[in-house]
């Protein structure tokens, strides 16, 4: 069995201890070499049973800012879709989401080599690399950079999607479930910026940027057309979280 395959064996065995996070849940976990790991909602991180100073290797999906220490025999691996990212006494955020379709690296601080295929690019502190699914890489543009990197500093950053990617995130990021019943409202624009602490800051958010109104129809948290929606019953009953 060659290195790579008895890695993948490893990480992929059922032995191996994933960490998975919820809806709305973050969680920070500390691997055996002192490693610190602070994972999004919605993400796993995987760890081989036999994870130790010679063996360190991590697979990732979704998204996490890792904090490693220095002094180890060799570095961590962290394996992210198609793209091996190596990582010596490094700060880096990484990032793949299935609705990414790529994986986006950014290192804060220290230095990180990543492989796909056989393609090697060293990334110095303070540089990104944007992994495609065809292998290719480019540099990720400011706003996926921002998506990339302000959320382990309490802001979630959403450049450009559409409110119906929007819905599916504030339900991922805050664990909110809001609907809307005119569906061409789907279709609208969303950038902005919220505090990943309060959902009604993510709440507001969304109603500026795509001009809606929130409220409630009984139970259901709902958005409607602003320049439409007269004032919606209940719209002032505290939001439930």
């Amino acid at each position: 069995m060659g290195r790579k395959s008895g890695i993948l064996s490893a990480i992929n065995s059922p032995s191996a201890r994933a960490h998975p996070t919820l809806a709305g849940q973050f969680a920070n976990v500390e691997l055996d070499d002192g490693t610190t790991v602070k994972l999004a909602p919605g993400s796993n991180l995987i760890v081989p049973e036999n994870f130790s100073d010679g063996f360190r290797y991590v697979k990732l999906a979704g998204a996490a800012a890792f904090i490693m220490t220095p002094g180890h025999n060799s570095p961590l691996e962290i394996y992210a879709d198609n793209a091996v990212i190596d990582a010596t006494g490094t700060q880096l955020d990484v990032r793949n989401f299935p609705a990414d379709s790529s994986v986006t690296v950014f290192v804060k601080d220290g230095q990180a080599t990543v492989t796909v295929g056989k393609n090697i690019q060293q990334l110095p502190a303070g540089q990104a690399l944007r992994v495609l699914p065809t292998g290719q890489t480019a540099a990720p543009t400011p706003a996926q950079l921002a998506e990339t990197t302000t959320w382990p500093d309490n802001t979630l950053t959403i450049s450009d999607h559409t409110l119906g990617d929007v819905l599916h995130l504030l339900k991922q990021w805050y664990a909110l479930d809001v609907f809307v019943q005119d569906t061409t409202l789907l279709d609208r624009n969303v950038s902005f910026a919220a505090s990943l602490a309060s959902p009604d800051s993510a709440i507001k958010a969304v109603e500026q940027a795509a001009n809606l109104k929130f409220g409630y129809e009984g139970q259901t948290m709902v958005f409607k057309d602003a320049a439409k929606a007269p004032v919606l019953k209940n719209a002032a009953k505290k939001k439930k979280r």
